[in-house]
């Protein structure tokens, strides 16, 4: 079984309740992720954009 988790690892994501921000006098701005995991010849750097790390619970049965 597998479930994902919030980033802390103490809720289930299906439970979780978004929180809507509102900021007075700023307009919203909405950022598109990109995909910007990259491998940098020998230095094997990788880079995460936001909402690219993610946790999950595994079960495992005999």
């Amino acid at each position: 079984e597998i479930v994902e988790l919030n980033l802390s690892a103490v809720q289930n994501k299906s439970e979780m309740k978004s929180l809507d921000w509102q900021v007075e006098g700023e307009e919203n701005i909405f950022i598109k992720h990109s995909k910007r995991n990259k491998i940098k010849d020998e230095e094997y750097i990788i880079e995460l954009a936001p909402m690219e790390i993610r946790t999950f619970q595994l079960e495992f049965h005999d």
